[in-house]
C-alpha cells in the first residue's frame, strides 16, 4: 500500500470529502501527504514493515462556525485511523477490552 503511488492523493481526498460532507466553506486550501515505508532488521526484525502516513493541511474558513470545520477534521482523523463511518442516528457499539 505504501508504494502505491495515489496514496497521496487519496489522503487529500479525505480531507475534501470530509470538509465537502459537513458543508464547511473555505478557500485558499494547501498541504501535503506524506507517506514513510519502514522496513525492520535484525534486533528489530519483529517489526516487520510498516506503512504511515502524515496529513499537512491549511484552509481559510468561509464562515465564523468553526464547528463545521473541527467536525470534518475529526471526521479526518477517525479516516485516518481507520474507524467506520457511523450513520446519523446510530451509535457504534465499544469494542472489547482485553
Amino acid at each position: 500500500m505504501g508504494v502505491d503511488p495515489v496514496l497521496g492523493a487519496v489522503g487529500w481526498s479525505w480531507l475534501m470529502d470530509a470538509l465537502a460532507d459537513r458543508q464547511a466553506r473555505f478557500s485558499h486550501e494547501g498541504g501535503t501527504v506524506t507517506r514513510v515505508v519502514a522496513d525492520s532488521f535484525a534486533a528489530l526484525a519483529e517489526r516487520g514493515s510498516g506503512v504511515s502516513i502524515e496529513i499537512r493541511a491549511s484552509w481559510t474558513p468561509h464562515d465564523d462556525d468553526l464547528a463545521a470545520h473541527l467536525l470534518a477534521w475529526t471526521d479526518l482523523l477517525c479516516t485516518v485511523g481507520g474507524l467506520p463511518p457511523v450513520p446519523e442516528g446510530v451509535s457504534a457499539l465499544p469494542g472489547r477490552r482485553t
